[in-house]
């Protein structure tokens, strides 16, 4: 009988609990958590068979992978001696209805008085750390109003790593409130480059919370006055994003021209007649979230800017992914990268472009038609957008066997052919596990396979009828 079998029944549930391996008990509490609260039924029984063994090893499990624990396994989990434990309480699930254990329970109240900075660490950290306290956080609101100066730059620090900041939603929610309450802790992250001290310190750590926030600031922001504002008289520039002043302004610019949209494929690329004139700016940092963002119309244009900013240029161009969706920009990025004349001789940006063409090739196989390696679509895990990339690939080898059939007779026709069958095959088992969130994908696949079909028999029938 395998585990799972095993789990299915809750005698024997219990029982496993009680007396299986502590690495086989950890491992099974790792395989829950990608699940929507681990328990099911009498959770605080199961909570009270795993405390009661009194295996740190569980006890590990517990604190990182559980959700939906009750306070007292929570609380029993953060009291523990082993300061390991204690830490990895605050690194799991720590959200709540309406308020989290922490607050509950006065561990945030603890933890700010003592001003354990590891501890805190690890819970400003915490993806699952509540909105509200983040926010609280940023505003210097509630209990972080009692904090010196250099102990809230110091929380806020903390925060950078989060992965909170940098998450999209996956739809735009039908509550507005709810939308705004969770843009919130992006507009008071951008706050903070408006009221934080201007000075070596605040700008080291704003340009790692910048990297990391979605942009998506408050409507009475002035960002070219926030901009201007960490423009430092007699600083040094030379070191290009080295510098801290030029790394904070260089990621304050993300907020010109972007889309106000904190959700999943509504968050618009950078248009716009401020964002262009970005490009002609004084401020290399400017000039640097420009070269990042952009989307290139002729090769022309690549080569007018580096030709400016060279090594500079290179160094964030590489990482648009917007130059590598059409061949003849991508060729001249990489015509850019043969060309630079690096005087150390340490040029690393052929290989830099080397390794962004692989990754996107994975991801984006239709804008490399002529790649003959193997395209992995099964490397990207949501149905949805997997499915989308098959049919994007579908429409690209249907294009190539129009102008094969229309030109002449291949012999590649029978094996393109039978790539677009499996093609074709890949995608429905893809598009099956979606169930209703690919509805309407799967309307628009089957309308355009349709079509395809139609077009390719009427294009083989007069091939063969001339």
């Amino acid at each position: 009988m395998s585990t799972d079998q095993v789990m299915e029944n809750e005698e024997f549930q219990k029982y496993w609990l009680t007396h299986a391996n502590t690495n086989a008990v950890f491992e099974w509490l790792r395989a829950q958590k990608p699940r929507f609260g681990v328990w099911s039924g009498k959770s605080e029984e199961i909570e009270t068979v795993l405390i009661e063994r009194h295996e740190p090893l569980i006890n590990l499990g517990l604190a990182l992978y559980a959700t939906d624990l009750s306070d007292e396994t929570s609380l029993s989990l953060f009291r523990n001696n082993d300061r390991t434990i204690k830490k990895a309480a605050l690194s799991g699930d720590i959200s709540g209805f309406l308020h989290s254990w922490v607050e509950r329970h006065g561990i945030l109240d603890e933890i700010l008085d003592s001003f354990d900075a590891e501890l805190l660490k690890y819970l400003l950290s915490n993806e699952s750390i509540p909105d509200d306290l983040l926010v609280s956080l940023y505003k210097r609101e509630k209990l972080f109003n009692s904090l010196t100066d250099e102990q809230w730059l110091t929380a806020i620090a903390f925060t950078t790593s989060n992965p909170r900041i940098s998450t999209l939603l996956d739809e735009l929610p039908w509550d507005g409130f709810e939308y705004f309450r969770y843009c919130e802790v992006f507009t008071a992250g951008w706050k903070l480059f408006e009221t934080l001290p201007v000075n070596e310190k605040s700008a080291a750590v704003l340009s790692h919370l910048g990297e990391n926030l979605v942009p998506d600031k408050s409507n009475d922001m002035d960002v070219f006055a926030t901009i201007k504002r960490w423009k430092v008289e007699g600083n040094d520039e030379s070191d290009g994003l080295i510098n801290s002043y030029v790394k904070c302004r260089y990621v304050l610019a993300k907020l010109i021209g972007c889309g106000a949209w904190a959700v999943k494929d509504r968050f618009r690329e950078a248009i716009g007649t401020e964002f262009e004139s970005l490009k002609d700016s004084d401020d290399l940092a400017l000039r640097l979230s420009y070269y990042r963002r952009f989307r290139a119309h002729e090769p022309e244009e690549l080569r007018k800017l580096f030709e400016k900013d060279n090594d500079k240029f290179l160094n964030v161009a590489l990482y648009n992914t917007n130059l590598y969706m059409n061949e003849a920009i991508r060729d001249e990025l990489n015509k850019c990268c043969q060309d630079y004349e690096d005087p150390y001789h340490a040029s690393s940006h052929l290989e830099s472009f080397d390794a962004q063409v692989k990754r996107l090739t994975k991801e984006h196989p239709e804008w490399f038609p002529d790649f003959e390696g193997e395209i992995t679509f099964d490397e990207v895990e949501d149905p949805l957008l997997r499915a989308n990339k098959r049919l994007e690939h579908l429409q690209q080898q249907t294009k190539i066997l129009s102008q094969k059939l229309i030109g002449s007779e291949s012999e590649n026709q029978p094996t393109l052919i039978d790539d677009m069958k499996t093609e074709i095959d890949n995608m429905r088992s893809d598009l099956s596990e979606s169930n209703q969130q690919l509805s309407e994908q799967l309307s628009k696949v089957i309308f355009w396979g349709g079509w395809m079909g139609v077009v390719i028999i009427l294009l083989l029938l007069s091939l063969i009828f001339g």
